[in-house]
């Protein structure tokens, strides 16, 4: 390209060189000069002769210009082409972050429901970006939940959307400067309830785990919890609740039972079976 150009330039100077002997004014008389043999251009009746300094002259300016308008343009491409490159690394970046954001975030989000549940989650979410200078707008209707937070690197905008009926959220990040965008999708599962028996005693029971005299086989006990304080184990079985026979009760009725006597700070004793012999216990609820 640049040698192109000089060469044009080269060809349009030469071109003119008549120009550079133009036909003198009408009463001018020019030194005498020694004559020598010249080309000659025939011009009407008249002869004129180009002397080899004009060639020259015009070739050295055609070729000085044709390197000025060559290297201002080898220069402007050069500008061009980092700018291009520097807009296209930008352009990389922000897609980059806008990938690893929402893949930061539908796993970290979907951990954070499983353990609190979704009502939680989103109220920490909405704390946790209000603490970190942006505001975020959380938009909750029966069926869906959409958290939205603006103005984060770039101007990206990073959005939740919690699809209560199928259990789904979907992350997704905007870069409306750039037209970049990213976007995933995850099932999410609410933690099980805990029961009011498990809640304030410290062990799950259930129908299905009675025994055949009607005992409640002790699970899983938690730690900490009133249970594993007073010694009760797995495998144990429950005999009686205070002075009520536990063959007696239903499972939910049993947790009615103890859920009120927690809200009155009452002390709840177990009467429990191990290895056929029966303890009594104390527990402080």
């Amino acid at each position: 390209m640049k040698l192109r150009t000089i060469s044009l330039y080269l060809i349009i100077s030469l071109i003119f060189v008549p120009a550079a002997q133009a036909r003198p004014l009408r009463y001018h008389r020019p030194l005498p000069a020694r004559h020598y043999y010249r080309h000659r251009h025939h011009l009407g009746n008249r002869y004129y002769r180009y002397s080899g300094s004009d060639w020259a002259i015009a070739g050295g300016t055609g070729l000085l210009l044709g390197m000025l308008i060559a290297n201002n343009n080898s220069y402007n491409e050069r500008v061009k082409t980092a700018e291009k490159e520097a807009y296209e690394k930008k352009l990389n970046d922000v897609q980059d972050f806008c990938d690893n954001t929402v893949r930061t975030e539908i796993t970290n989000v979907t951990g954070l429901i499983a353990k609190n549940g979704l009502a939680n989650t989103t109220a920490y979410l909405k704390t946790h970006w209000n603490e970190r200078g942006y505001s975020p707008i959380l938009d909750d209707r029966s069926t869906i939940t959409v958290l939205t937070v603006t103005g984060l690197k770039e101007d990206v905008k990073l959005k939740y959307t919690f699809l209560k009926n199928l259990n789904q959220l979907k992350v997704t990040t905007i870069s409306s400067e750039y037209g970049v965008s990213a976007e995933e999708k995850a099932s999410y599962l609410e933690p099980t309830p805990i029961s009011s028996f498990r809640k304030y005693v410290g062990f799950d029971i259930s129908e299905s785990s009675r025994d055949p005299e009607g005992r409640l086989l002790v699970g899983i006990i938690d730690s900490p919890s009133p249970a594993q304080m007073a010694d009760i184990r797995n495998g144990d079985y429950i005999v009686k609740i205070d002075t009520y026979d536990i063959k007696n009760l239903k499972v939910e009725n049993i947790g009615a039972y103890v859920e009120n006597r927690a809200k009155n700070g009452a002390i709840l004793k177990i009467t429990y079976s191990r290895n056929n012999e029966q303890q009594t216990v104390a527990l402080q609820l």
